[in-house]
């Protein structure tokens, strides 16, 4: 029940913001923290794994001339 609880305020703290409509783009950094829901160090291969999937799935640049 408690993993259910963190994984509902990570996401509403995290990805629910992200999902609200705007008129206008900036660039964004993005922090996701890792966590091990067991309570142990985070395994850095899960890291670097996911890392990798970013760098092999980039995000895409869409150019809207609207700032100009």
């Amino acid at each position: 029940m408690e993993n259910e609880i963190i994984k509902k305020a990570l996401y509403e703290r995290y990805i629910e913001p992200t999902k609200k409509k705007r008129e206008k783009y900036i660039g964004v950094e993005i922090e996701m923290p890792i966590v091990n829901l067991s309570e142990k160090p985070v395994d850095f291969s899960v890291v670097h794994n996911a890392a990798s999937e970013f760098i092999q799935h980039p995000f895409v640049h869409i150019s809207d001339n609207s700032f100009a």
